[in-house]
């Protein structure tokens, strides 16, 4: 009976652990030089959305993508979150879960499914580019 307790315990202490522990956003300031660019986020559907105006902090989804950064007379910029995003510890929770038999597929494709595998950067800065 303790040992039923106990797994059952493990089971759901190890299930889906980054997005539960770590959240499925990520609070993250944006910059650009110069200031005032327009901050539209693209989810992995493509779907972009306006969050704000440079500089500005905003919750994002870790399901977030790319950043574009645009202003008047300026060059879009375009910011990949991914390309410096490290990977979420308790993902690898999910992942000895899955190898020991403890935790079964599933746990492990909503944490990729969510984004929470990633521990997206704090902060994002651009340079933008005049038009001549």
């Amino acid at each position: 009976m303790k040992n039923s307790i106990f797994i059952c315990a493990l089971v759901l202490l190890t299930s889906s652990c980054a997005t539960i522990f770590n959240g499925t956003k990520e609070t993250i300031t944006f910059k650009s030089t110069p200031s005032g660019a327009e901050v539209k986020v693209l989810n992995k559907k493509g779907i972009e959305q306006s969050v704000g105006v440079t500089p500005c902090t905003v919750p994002v989804s870790k399901q977030t993508t790319e950043v574009k950064f645009s202003k008047n007379n300026y060059y879009s910029e375009s910011y990949f979150l991914r390309q410096n995003a490290k990977i979420n510890a308790w993902y690898y929770v999910d992942l000895v879960g899955t190898a020991l038999g403890l935790v079964g597929l599933p746990s492990t494709i909503v944490d990729l499914s969510t984004g929470a595998v990633y521990d997206l950067p704090n902060n994002v800065s651009v340079e933008l580019k005049k038009k001549q």
